[in-house]
């Protein structure tokens, strides 16, 4: 009630520092219903802590930036080719420095790579810039501090180089002390006191919030935001709450439904990214050992495919997102519509027959006496509880039975797509802008760390001599293997083509949509833009440009 008299004026709270942005951000709650803490920031381990990335993304900064289309564009250095595909010469800008005043040298590029690389002797922290880091080498010049080279190592290519080098650089004054056992603890002093080159450091860390101020010697000062403060809140519903009642600024990362309730908030502005092609949502398929044997069955897989209508299941959130029709978005050079399976209620009803499944007194399929039933599980949300109930729906008209599982984040990775604990799994996931997709379609992927979810391997097959002896090889991995060896466009796209076309007629997942993110903010801040994001943390992009309206 105090909370609610003292802002009867939207205004009144963030009037005080017109300097500030108040950014929300919901942790969810620990045993004793407190907001979950972060105990390390370190750019260049993978985390599902939406915090530890926003913090990284303003604090760190890589030599270059990839847009959308896959196009490299410089940050803290310079850079051209010498050689397609092998060799790749940088400058690091004059006149740079860290957050504690010391000079950014190659050095620092040298040791950032070199922890990079050691991380791929841990398969928990294994990750594309480990992997790609595995076939490079660097190498300072010996008469200028600032000029390095990417040398690919060997018979080596990395076709999509550009990302591959995107990592966050780190202060080598600050990371001897790092090694993969202990890069994720919070015990080395730079996890938990961050050193960067972005716009901005680490000011003050409390239970309740964190603070970042401007880094004074950030290169490109210019922002008229001297502080981002994250306010911590354990649910969506508080969050909301305090943004409606002006004790912050801004919200990301909402489920659409939750936004809708704010739409007709007049002081609040709607704000949603573009398509992120780089992501995609779909329904995964166990297909390993412990899978259920009938999804061992593609009639079955192709008859999920052709009874889910997607455009129907993306009005359920107000149609924010594009359908996906397969594993490379339309953006791509190697894009190819190879979507057998649409939306086809007749189609699927078939399909079922086929593979010997009819319709028993209550509709549910049987075949063996087995109902062709399948737990559901997903992260729940507003939105992906919405889905999960529209995918539930959907399939029931062709009498499947699904049975709903909504887990936390942190339930679904432990108990459920570590161990590939699963029947059907709807999730999002993260893809490279290149169409390279071995990390989650090549069969060595299938076990974890592997990002192969449904534990895929493809049942095409091609006869192959290995070491003298024929044999038959998963035509998708052959496919994966040689277009990441290639760096001709036309010859990859060819590969893409084939592997495209394979996984459309044996559907290891469900391509269903790719998201469009959601950001809600005070009209006083003004200039934001999320034109070309491609992940929620890269919402600071352009805080430069932002203003704060004094009311």
């Amino acid at each position: 009630m105090v909370i609610l008299q003292i802002n009867t004026n939207i205004y009144a709270f963030l009037s005080i520092e017109e300097d500030t942005v108040i950014e929300g951000i919901i942790t969810g709650a620990d045993d004793l219903g407190n907001p979950i803490q972060i105990n390390r920031i370190n750019p260049i381990i993978s985390t599902n802590i939406q915090l530890e990335k926003d913090i990284s993304e303003l604090v760190y900064q890589s030599l270059i930036n990839v847009d959308e289309k896959g196009n490299p564009k410089p940050v803290l250095a310079d850079f051209f080719r010498l050689e397609i595909g092998k060799r790749y010469q940088f400058k690091l800008k004059p006149d740079i420095y860290w957050s504690d005043g010391t000079p950014i040298t190659a050095n620092d590029v040298v040791q950032t790579f070199n922890l990079v690389k050691s991380l791929e002797s841990n398969a928990q922290l294994s990750n594309i810039y480990s992997k790609a880091a595995n076939k490079l080498e660097v190498i300072p010049s010996e008469s200028d501090p600032l000029v390095f080279e990417f040398r690919v190592t060997e018979d080596n290519v990395i076709p999509n180089f550009y990302e591959a080098i995107s990592f966050k650089i780190l202060p080598a004054h600050l990371i001897g002390d790092l090694t993969p056992e202990n890069i994720a603890l919070a015990d080395p002093f730079i996890n938990r006191n961050p050193v960067g080159s972005g716009p901005y450091m680490l000011s003050l860390a409390t239970p309740d919030y964190i603070d970042l101020i401007k880094n004074p010697y950030y290169q490109n000062d210019e922002s008229k935001i001297n502080k981002i403060r994250f306010k911590f809140f354990t649910n969506e519903e508080k969050a909301l709450e305090a943004l409606s009642h002006g004790q912050i600024h801004s919200l990301a990362g909402i489920s659409v439904s939750s936004a809708k309730k704010l739409e007709n908030n007049s002081n609040l502005k709607i704000m949603n990214s573009d398509v992120m092609y780089n992501q995609f949502w779909g329904l995964f398929f166990n297909l390993s050992e412990t899978g259920p044997a009938s999804l061992k069955n593609v009639n079955v897989r192709q008859a999920i495919s052709s009874a889910l209508n997607k455009d129907e299941l993306l009005s359920t959130i107000d149609n924010f997102g594009e359908v996906a029709v397969g594993p490379i978005p339309k953006t791509s050079f190697a894009f190819s519509k190879e979507e057998k399976y649409s939306y086809n209620l007749v189609k699927a009803e078939e399909l079922l027959e086929k593979a010997g499944y009819i319709k028993a007194e209550d509709g549910i399929r049987i075949k063996d006496n087995a109902r062709l039933s399948f737990n559901l599980t997903y992260v729940d949300n507003y939105d992906r509880a919405v889905m999960a109930e529209n995918l539930k729906k959907q399939l029931a008209l062709i009498g499947i039975e699904i049975n709903l599982n909504k887990v936390t984040l942190q339930v679904s990775v432990e108990e459920y797509i570590i161990p590939r604990n699963f029947d059907l799994l709807f999730y999002g996931v993260q893809t490279l802008i290149d169409p390279d997709r071995y990390e989650l379609f090549h069969s060595s992927q299938k076990s974890h760390p592997g990002l192969n979810i449904s534990s895929y391997v493809s049942e095409s097959k091609r006869t192959q001599v290995v070491e003298g002896k024929t044999v038959k090889v998963p035509a998708v991995d052959d496919d994966l293997n040689d277009a990441r060896r290639l760096v001709d466009e036309k010859t990859r796209q060819k590969k893409y083509e084939d592997f495209q076309a394979i996984i459309a007629e044996e559907v290891p997942v469900v391509f269903l949509f790719h998201p469009e993110d959601v950001y809600i903010v005070n009209k006083r801040i003004t200039n934001i833009s999320l034109k070309g994001n491609n992940a929620i943390e890269k919402r600071f992009t352009n805080i430069a440009d932002w203003v704060i309206r004094a009311e």
